[in-house]
C-alpha cells in the first residue's frame, strides 16, 4: 500500500495538502477560543453560536461542491476550497468594531471556513478512491488517515508555544496563512489541474 502511495502523485498531493492543513488548523484552533473570549470578550453563548454557525458552512459547502466542481473542476475546486478556509480564517484576528459587528462578521467567516472545508473533503475522499484500486483501498485509506492527523499534535504544540511568546493575534495569523499555504501541494502535484476524477480512474 505504501509503495502504491509514494508513487502516485495524486495521493501524495492530497497527502501533504491534509497533513499541512491539519498542522496549521490546529495551531489556529488552539489560541482560537483564548483570542475569541480574552481578546474580543465574547460570552461562552456567542462561542457556541459561532461553532453552530459551521453546519450552515457544511451544508453551504455540500451544496455547492458539485456545481463548482463542473465548473472549474474538481482540483481548482478543492485548491479554492484550501484557500478559502486561509483566507477567511487570515480575517479573524482582523475582525473589529461594534461588538454585534464582530460576532457578525466571525459568523460569516465560520459559514466560509466550514464550507471551504467540505468542497475540499469532498474532493479529496472523490479523488483517493478513483485513483486508489479496491485491493488497496483499506491500506491507502489507513495511511491517508495517519498522514492527515500526525500534525495535529504537532501544530498544537507550536500554536501554544507561538501564542505564548508572540501573542494570540499573530499566532492566528500564521496559522491562517500556513493554512492558505497548504494549497501549493496541490499546485504542486498538479492535483489543482485534473477536471475530474474520469482523468484519474483506477485502473
Amino acid at each position: 500500500g505504501f509503495r502504491f502511495f509514494r508513487h502516485n502523485r495524486t495521493l501524495l498531493g492530497i497527502a501533504t495538502s491534509q497533513l499541512m492543513l491539519g498542522t496549521f488548523s490546529a495551531m489556529l484552533e488552539v489560541v482560537l477560543l483564548l483570542y475569541l473570549v480574552r481578546e474580543l470578550g465574547l460570552s461562552a453563548g456567542i462561542v457556541g453560536a459561532l461553532v453552530a454557525a459551521g453546519s450552515i458552512g457544511s451544508f453551504v459547502g455540500a451544496g455547492m461542491a458539485t456545481r463548482l466542481t463542473a465548473a472549474i473542476g474538481l482540483g481548482r475546486a478543492m485548491t479554492g476550497g484550501i484557500l478559502l478556509i486561509g483566507i477567511s480564517a487570515f480575517s479573524i484576528p482582523l475582525a473589529g468594531g461594534t461588538q454585534l459587528v464582530i460576532i457578525a462578521t466571525l459568523i460569516v467567516i465560520k459559514i466560509l471556513i466550514d464550507a471551504g472545508g467540505v468542497i475540499y473533503t469532498i474532493g479529496t475522499v472523490s479523488l483517493r478512491l478513483a485513483v486508489t484500486p479496491d485491493r488497496l483501498g483499506g491500506r491507502i485509506t489507513s495511511i491517508m488517515v495517519v498522514l492527515s492527523r500526525v500534525g495535529l499534535p504537532i501544530g498544537a504544540l507550536l500554536g501554544g508555544v507561538l501564542g505564548e511568546l508572540t501573542g494570540l493575534r499573530s499566532t492566528l495569523l500564521v496559522g491562517a496563512v500556513g493554512m492558505a499555504a497548504s494549497s501549493l501541494w496541490l499546485v504542486y502535484f498538479r492535483v489543482w489541474s485534473i477536471r475530474s476524477i474520469d482523468d484519474v480512474a483506477a485502473s
